[in-house]
């Protein structure tokens, strides 16, 4: 009916209005609308009009303040790169009793000068140890500059395996000792001779068959003989004899079918 329709349109008006009322006292502030408004003070003739203008601080006056305070913060740092120190002479001293000394040191070279300082204290230790050459002709002693001195050197093959030595000339008893073994077949001493030594018939016997290369004996005198070295020196303890090889691994057999 026309009534029944008038009512429900007015319950549909009536209803958001009612429920507005009873959640907004209750509601959050951050929740409710908001929106700039000017608010006008009435014109009186009689007094005159008097205009209020308030201020509120916000993000950019915070940004603001904060980049004037970095940059008097920079400037100050800037400053302090130097340090300051102060010297007072006491009383009792024989040079410029009571004098009083300033003296500004900048942190810029600090990292070279301390480079600087390890590099002359360094020069001055090898220098001091070394002598002038600073131990850079340390073992001169021992390489060979002449062809006197080419003929004392030696070249040590294993019979077993073809293993060569060469030591330094001069400290053949010290790289090739009594108790020297072959590190790859650990043959004993005896079983090394020398390549450079044309009286032995093993020496001979290796030129001849050696492909890689071709030999030319050349003689030279005033040379001593060193192959006393191959051999054991009197009273030195005789070499260990070396290890039994290793038993061959154990399979076991699969069972016929």
């Amino acid at each position: 009916t026309p009534r029944l329709l008038g009512q429900a349109e007015i319950m549909l008006l009536v209803a958001p209005l009612a429920l507005a009322l009873v959640l907004a006292p209750g509601s959050s502030p951050r929740f409710a609308v908001r929106h700039p408004a000017r608010v006008c003070t009435p014109r009186c003739a009689e007094e005159p009009q008097r205009t209020y203008r308030v201020t509120v601080p916000g993000k950019s006056s915070e940004l603001y303040a904060f980049r004037q305070k970095a940059a008097v913060e920079d400037d100050g740092f800037k400053y302090n790169k130097k340090t300051h120190w102060l010297v007072n002479v006491p009383s009792w001293s024989p040079v410029a009793p009571s004098k009083h000394f300033e003296f500004d040191h900048s942190l810029h070279l600090r990292g070279f000068f301390t480079i600087f300082m390890c590099v002359i204290i360094n020069r001055i230790v090898l220098i001091a140890r070394f002598g002038p050459s600073m131990g850079l002709n340390k073992g001169d002693e021992f390489k060979a500059g002449s062809v006197e001195e080419e003929a004392e050197l030696h070249e040590f093959v294993c019979e077993d395996c073809g293993f060569t030595l060469f030591p330094a000339r001069g400290r053949e008893g010290k790289f090739f000792s009594d108790s020297f073994r072959c590190p790859t077949c650990n043959a004993a001493k005896e079983k090394f001779f020398d390549l450079t030594d044309v009286t032995d018939e093993r020496s001979l016997e290796y030129m001849q068959n050696d492909a890689d290369f071709e030999y030319e004996i050349v003689e030279i005198e005033g040379v001593a003989n060193r192959t006393d070295f191959l051999k054991p020196r009197a009273g030195a303890p005789e070499a260990p004899p070396p290890p039994p090889p290793p038993p061959p691994p154990w399979r076991r057999r699969r069972p016929a079918p």
